[in-house]
């Protein structure tokens, strides 16, 4: 039955979840790659993309970026064609941050710009924030002021404890 499928396959997947935050990452590939099938047999897209997802994730922070990339971009056609704006949004996040870990900077903040145009800042309030710090620390690397003045901008009317953090300029704009 593909409604106690979905259920197992959910329950498996928020497990993994909870690994991968723990950091048992082997766990956590594991199992997600045990979900996988299951969402690809029943054609539960939502499911599989927000899987694809995790893995990406996963395969980024293991630096294993051509599986980083495939995933995350696996999941964002997923989520494109299916009108899932929130996880556009979250895949090209998580694209921006792969970037920034792997320090291609100017990609990464491509993959912010593409977030920030996903949503509408009233649709999300915290992804749209998570990407404006994204381009915030992308711009910093690149050493482009004017942009990381500008994003500094926007997140201060979005963030009241951006002075705390940003009271002095990152090393490389000084």
């Amino acid at each position: 039955d593909d409604h106690e499928s979905i259920d197992r396959s959910t329950t498996l997947k928020d497990i993994d979840d909870l690994a991968l935050r723990e950091a048992r990452l082997e766990q956590a590939r594991e199992n997600y790659l045990k979900v996988l099938p299951i969402f690809t047999d029943i054609q539960e897209n939502l499911g599989l993309a927000n899987t694809l997802k995790a893995l990406g994730n996963l395969a980024s922070i293991q630096g294993e970026t051509g599986r980083a990339v495939d995933m995350l971009q696996r999941s964002l056609d997923i989520d494109t064609e299916i009108q899932n704006m929130l996880g556009v949004r979250a895949d090209h996040g998580y694209l921006g941050q792969h970037f920034m870990r792997n320090d291609q900077p100017r990609e990464a903040a491509l993959a912010f710009e593409a977030s920030l145009q996903a949503l509408s800042k009233q649709a999300d309030p915290i992804g749209y924030q998570i990407a404006f710090q994204g381009q915030l620390d992308a711009f910093a690397k690149l050493n482009d002021i004017i942009c990381f003045l500008a994003c500094l901008t926007v997140l201060a009317v979005l963030d009241e404890g951006l002075e705390e953090r940003y009271t002095v300029l990152p090393n490389s704009l000084q």
